[in-house]
């Protein structure tokens, strides 16, 4: 018995439903590839990118956190102790440029050998030639 395609008109639906459904599946795993690639690399990228004062404070010095507010000042690495205008206290929470008198040009020090927990540097007020400098040294 010999079947001809015209004669079952739902076997030639059933076929383009199934090629349909064939080409479909192979698009949406193409997709969801290209989807998986590009945000691995975006997460590459964000790790790789890392704040230069973070990664001094973490190589220099045990602190915990530390922000800074004010312009023109800068978190260095490593600097002369005597250079040091003011030397923060492992105790301080809050160093205050204003109550300290900082001029633009001081060096701010944290001791390398202590290990200091927050510290806010709020006021700090340098030039754009003279910037305040936040250090680590060794006694």
């Amino acid at each position: 018995m010999k079947f001809n395609i015209k004669q079952l008109p739902h076997m030639k639906s059933f076929k383009t439903i199934l090629r349909v459904c064939k080409t479909s599946f192979l698009y949406t795993i193409v997709i969801l590839t290209m989807a998986k690639c590009s945000e691995e690399e975006i997460i590459v990228d964000e790790l790789a990118v890392e704040e230069p004062s973070t990664y001094m404070a973490s190589e220099a010095a045990e602190v915990g956190s530390l922000s800074v507010s004010g312009v023109y000042t800068e978190v260095q690495g490593d600097v002369p102790c005597a250079t040091c205008s003011y030397i923060v206290d492992p105790t301080e929470a809050t160093v205050d440029g204003n109550e300290l008198g900082l001029k633009p040009g001081s060096v701010v020090c944290l001791r390398k050998s202590l290990k200091y927990s927050s510290v806010d540097f709020i006021n700090m007020e340098g030039t754009e030639n003279s910037p305040i400098i936040i250090g680590y040294c060794a006694e």
